[in-house]
C-alpha cells in the first residue's frame, strides 16, 4: 500500500500469498503501479511479489 500511496518507489515481498495480493495488486495498479512477480509476469500465484510506480519495475525486473 506505501507504493500505491507514494511513499516508495519500489516493494518486495517475498512470502506473499494470493490471499494478501489478490487486493494489493488492483490497488496499487489503479494507482499507475504494477504488481508481477519477479519474472515480472502479472501473477499472484507464485509466492512472491514485486511492486512498483510502475516506471522502475522493468529496471527492478532485470536487477532481480
Amino acid at each position: 500500500m506505501l507504493v500505491a500511496e507514494g511513499r516508495l518507489d519500489v516493494s518486495l515481498d517475498p512470502w506473499g500469498q494470493i490471499w494478501d495480493l489478490a487486493a494489493s495488486k488492483v490497488i496499487v495498479e489503479e494507482a499507475g503501479g504494477r504488481l508481477t512477480d519477479l519474472t515480472g509476469a502479472p501473477r499472484i500465484d507464485q509466492g512472491c511479489a514485486v511492486v512498483t510506480n510502475g516506471l522502475l519495475h522493468d529496471q527492478v525486473i532485470s536487477f532481480l
